[in-house]
């Protein structure tokens, strides 16, 4: 053994002796454990040692033979979670790495220790949702319990627990709001008193011990909330100097504390930093009530900047906002005459209806429950916030199913006659329409002429008043902290919103039932009667009989009559749906909005209904161009419409949008131009492009088009050049001489849309000479361009390959991100998908943006060598891909037993590594978990996105992971719309989700982060349906080369949808509805999850793929 390999030893025996005796001080602390050194007491020296195992993991391939639970308890005694969280991981993997089942590991998680150790250090980190991977209900009910906040379940389960439950219901019970039965609680028990619910509940009787100075041996955390009551208390009794000692004394105790915390996770310290801004905030307020000569309005103007600010979490501005509540309750004469001066109206109003919209704002509405409550207590002089309240309470009781209660306070809101002139009544107008709407309480007609109408009038009222004008604009902090003018732009806005919305629903449904089999049968019923009428008319005189004739018409009458008051029911709602939407955009900021897409639908979809394209034609110019831009492939793709009035219309949106955004719409413009199908409707659309382009040339825009006329043909022409059996080959004449291109914006480089039409492009200087070869059927070519920013940006250049469903796949893909950039689930988790651009040169060539920093995971597992990769390098036992994949390939066409038993065969001797990826690239903890929850998301996201849409052929090339962020990033759609299971071997899982990729995301697996991050990018996709439907409807009108090589029978009209495009969106549809297949209702967002995510993982479904796809990896 050399001395390197012995000290390595020594210092190993050294570590594991520390940390095994540092686990049992721990799990002995409670207890009265006397003659402890300080080497286990002293968070300094745990530091060091934990440094120590971190320098010998980086150092040993991302391993260190020890207990890696010991390792993970002294983490979390140093407040170090996220190196808490990968020792919890290191331990789960310590059996031969992973090489146990699931059973086994299942049996591991539920180890006590290992429970609360991980239990404490996700919650500490704030994230939730991982907790519910691991945490077992049995063991742990309360805990799995509070993860849901299912306060009543606690409180009846807490009814047989221990102390410590206690205290977690009295947790819970703060967390809602019940802040009396948490005093009782708190009381109840031997526990100190909880001085945060007595500030809160303003109960200064309770003697505060110990109040003059800081007790260091006690727990600063308990000492802190000591001393801040009793700063709170002095405030309220009126003593100057002892409230200013109890701030002093409380900010000893936060500064004593954040010398202790850990800097690696800022979640500790936005605790400490919010009780900071609570002294602050009793400090000033100090100011306000004591000091004669002071700048009232330079403190509260700071305060209501603040409550603007953004913060770590809900619970730390419900605090902020609270705690501003309880201060100003305990204002004296002076200080209430100050408040007064400032704020004209109560504080303590506006400061609950602020902390009501939080409330709602992250779906506390027990919360909520309770500040309505607060707020109702009080006596109210202000008709703004009388009608506020009514409305606030009105909206939580509707969310929370209360009918009756609903109506009565919109009822009392409406009819009230001190209320009637606030501007708010418009909202209370909207709000009692969309009750008796959503329960079918009333008819759309009255409800658009009662309601809607009646709140739009209602605000052009008000906002021509002379009382209005005179509004200042703290008179405002009542309507959602807007100013006036703001404050009538929303209000407009959500008015055409709501009556589009609602006038969209009816005519959803009068469409629905025109194209019914019922309405057909009522047609031909009709029919029926009127000829059998007829025919006995004429040849019988019989009065029975001819009575019976009578009855039959009138009968048809009647349905005649039923049938065109819906199909004129539908043509009125489309037009005011349309109308308003229109409206909507006109006034809206938003550069992608949902409303967009769904005008566009709804055009196309009835372009041969006169009222509505009269409508179209005559409000489509209040539209700014900039809305289109994100539709533009939508839009082009019905240029070879017959309908001339309907293409008309079409060609002056183009014009215009190329006349202010050329270099979105060019590029849009050309492939059609170029398009080399041959076919005589594509010939067609070449023409109108060309006219469009024609059209809207400018002197702005004409050296742009001029230049990109030359580009398109050299990049199209050099894309289909046939290329040598070399990995270089030298760049097309054609491009050589493309340089300095100032007018053309480099096509794989977004471009954002700017309503200022005010552009600073990123031009094209010249393409390199040497051209790479990347490989595969169509021999893509790999160019560099040189733009003007003076950076080399690799571009992929593909021929005879269709790249236009590619670019639909990314505009879906971009949409999906703005959708969840807007959801508040999925934003704060910060869950997206990767894109890059995706730019069709003709039907059959296109560029695109090269990924760079990326590696495809195939690649790094080593599938393609048996020489390299991870799998090699670290299970070099194991039999390789490619071996796995031979001994597949000779049972491919054997039956489904043979082959799920060769499929368990091989994953017996191979084992994931995947993992490794993060464990290598990211050695910090804190970067490791940060990258792993990345991934996770990332795989959730891309598994949801590409289920709906049936995006197939994932193996393992398809797939690249970002080296730097480790985000995963889809390439090649050419397998789409459930094609992969019409394929020679079907594809039989929704979305790859094999052992490797489920590797990284580590003891919760499917679970956790990942079925939390599913669920809640499902729900969004499932709540834009119709906008998501109108994207890929493109692929009706323009279908797909794969789609269209058999031509229509008897010519193709133009018009006419291809019914395999239709089949295609129908399948997207039935997703989007919840429903598992053709034949099932419709079920739940969590259930469709689960079901989806058994259906990935399945061995069943895994051992019937083709075994290129390497199901086994």
């Amino acid at each position: 053994m050399s001395n390197k390999e012995r000290h390595m030893n020594s210092i190993m025996l050294m570590l594991q002796h520390y940390f095994k005796e540092l686990s049992t001080v721990l799990d002995t602390e409670g207890s009265q454990h006397i003659n402890v050194q300080e080497i286990y007491k002293d968070k300094r020296i745990i530091k060091i040692f934990l440094n120590i195992c971190e320098c010998i993991r980086a150092n040993n391939e991302c391993s260190i033979p020890m207990n890696h639970l010991h390792i993970a308890k002294a983490s979390n005694q140093c407040q170090a979670f996220f190196m808490t969280i990968l020792y919890t991981e290191l331990w789960t993997l310590s059996n031969n790495e992973m090489n146990v089942n699931h059973i086994k590991l299942d049996d591991k998680l539920k180890n006590p220790t290992f429970q609360q150790v991980a239990t404490k250090a996700y919650k500490s980190i704030g994230c939730y949702d991982a907790i519910s991977g691991f945490l077992s209900p049995i063991q742990s009910r309360l805990e799995f319990l509070n993860l849901s906040n299912n306060w009543s379940e606690m409180l009846l389960q807490n009814s047989f627990e221990n102390a410590a439950s206690s205290d977690l219901c009295t947790a819970a019970l703060k967390r809602n709001g019940i802040l009396c039965l948490a005093d009782l609680g708190s009381k109840s028990t031997d526990k100190s008193v909880d001085h945060e619910v007595l500030w809160r509940l303003c109960q200064w009787d309770m003697p505060v011990e110990g109040h003059l100075r800081v007790n260091i041996a006690n727990n600063q955390e308990e000492e802190f909330k000591k001393h801040h009551f009793n700063a709170l208390k002095c405030l309220y009794n009126r003593e100057q100097q002892n409230c200013l000692a109890a701030i002093a004394n409380a900010r000893q105790c936060v500064i004593h504390n954040l010398m202790g915390i850990s800097i690696e996770c800022l979640q500790s310290v936005y605790k400490y930093l919010t009780w900071l801004h609570t002294l602050q905030q009793a400090e000033d307020f100090c100011q306000v009530q004591f000091i004669s000569d002071l700048d009232i309005k330079s403190i509260f103007a700071k305060w209501q900047l603040d409550n603007n600010l953004k913060y770590g979490g809900f619970y730390c501005k419900e605090m902020l906002l609270s705690h501003q509540i309880t201060l100003f309750k305990t204002a004296g004469i002076r200080g209430q005459r100050r408040i007064i001066e400032f704020f004209k109206y109560s504080p303590i109003e506006t400061s609950l209806l602020n902390v009501i919209k939080e409330c709602k704002k992250s779906g506390e509405i027990s919360l909520a429950k309770r500040n309505i409550l607060a707020l109702r207590e009080i006596e109210i002089a202000n008709e703004h916030v009388k009608l506020n309240l009514l409305l606030e309470d009105a909206e939580i009781s509707f969310r929370c199913g209360n009918i009756e209660i609903t109506e009565a306070l919109l009822k009392h809101a409406l009819t009230h006659k001190d209320l009637g002139a606030c501007p708010q009544q418009a909202r209370a107008l909207r709000m009692y329409g969309e009750f008796l709407l959503e329960t079918n309480s009333q008819s759309f007609e009255y409800v658009l002429e009662k309601m809607f109408t009646r709140s739009m009038l209602y605000l052009e009222k008000i906002f021509k008043s002379q009382k209005y004008r005179e509004y200042d604009e703290l008179s405002f902090l009542y309507l959602d902290d807007l100013k006036p003018a703001d404050f009538e732009n929303e209000n407009k806005k959500e008015a055409y919103k709501v009556i589009a919305k609602y006038a969209d629903r009816e005519y959803v449904q009068s469409n629905m039932l025109i194209n019914s089999e019922e309405f057909k049968l009522k047609r031909q019923i009709i029919l029926q009667n009127r000829q059998t009428a007829d025919s006995i008319g004429r040849q019988n005189k019989d009065r029975d009989i001819n009575h019976g004739v009578i009855i039959m018409k009138k009968y048809a009458s009647l349905d005649e009559t039923e049938i065109k008051f819906v199909e004129e029911k539908r043509t009125n709602d489309l037009c005011i749906a349309v109308k308003n939407y229109m409206k909507l955009c006109q006034i809206d900021s938003g550069f992608s909005s949902a409303e967009v897409y769904r005008i566009i639908a709804m055009w196309f979809a009835n372009k041969q209904d006169e009222a509505l394209q009269k409508e179209i034609k005559d409000n489509i110019n209040i539209i700014p161009s900039y809305k289109f831009i994100c539709a533009l492939n939508q839009i082009t793709a019905r240029l070879s419409a017959k309908h001339i009035e309907f293409v008309s219309i079409i060609k002056e949106i183009l014009v215009k949008c190329l006349q202010d955004h050329p270099h979105h719409t060019l590029y849009q413009l050309y492939p059609l131009i170029f398009d080399d199908s041959g076919n005589k409707v594509n010939k067609t659309r070449s023409s109108i492009a060309a006219e469009i382009i024609t059209r809207g040339r400018n002197t702005s825009n004409a050296h742009c088009a001029k230049q990109l006329a030359l580009v398109f043909p050299a990049l199209i022409q050099f894309a289909n050049v046939e290329a040598e059996k070399s990995s270089t080959m030298s760049l097309g004449d054609k491009l050589k001489r493309m340089k300095c291109l100032d007018a053309v914006h480099c096509p794989t480089i977004e471009l954002p849309v700017l309503p200022s039409k005010d552009y600073t492009i990123t031009s094209i200087i010249k393409w390199d000479e040497r051209v790479s070869l990347v490989g595969g059927i169509n021999a893509p070519k790999k160019l560099m361009c040189l733009c003007s920013d003076g950076k080399s940006r690799p571009q992929l250049l593909k021929g005879r390959d269709d790249l236009r469903q590619d670019a639909v796949m990314q505009q879906y893909f971009s949409l999906m991100n703005t959708l969840l950039c807007c959801d508040p689930k999925t934003s704060e988790r910060k869950i997206s998908i990767r894109t890059y651009k995706v730019v069709p040169l003709s039907m059959r060539s296109g560029i695109l943006e090269w990924c760079e920093n990326t590696v495809p995971i195939g690649l790094y597992l080593g599938s393609g060598s048996d020489k390299s990769g991870a799998h090699r390098k670290y299970r070099p036992s194991d039999i390789t891909p490619q071996k796995c994949r031979q001994i597949s390939m000779q049972h491919l066409k054997s039956d489904l037993q043979k082959r799920l038993l060769v499929y368990e065969q091989i994953c017996a001797q191979i084992k994931p590594v995947f993992h490794y990826f993060l464990l290598e690239k990211f050695v910090v903890p804190g970067i490791w978990f940060e990258r792993r929850l990345a991934y996770t998301n990332s795989l959730a996201a891309n598994s949801m996105v590409g289920f709906v849409v049936g995006l197939g052929d994932r193996h393992t090339q398809n797939i690249l992971i970002d080296e730097q962020s480790a985000e995963l990033i889809h390439i090649d759609f050419g397998i789409a719309f459930e094609q992969g299971k019409i394929m020679p071997t079907p594809e039989t899982v929704p979305f790859r989700l094999t052992r490797d990729m489920v590797a990284p995301m580590g003891i919760c697996e499917t679970g956790g982060v990942f079925k939390k991050a599913c669920q809640a990018t499902l729900e969004v996709l499932r709540k834009n349906h119709s906008v998501i439907i109108t994207i890929l409807e493109v692929l009706l009108y323009d279908p797909l080369y794969i789609w269209n090589v058999v031509p229509s029978p008897g010519g193709s009209n133009d018009d006419e949808k291809n019914l395999t495009a239709q089949r295609a969106l129908l399948c997207v549809q039935h997703k989007l509805e919840g429903r598992l297949s053709s034949i099932t209702s419709a079920v739940n967002t969590d259930v469709q999850v689960q079901r989806l995510i058994n259906d990935a993982v399945s061995k069943q479904n895994l051992c019937r793929l083709y075994p290129g796809w390497d199901p086994y990896l």
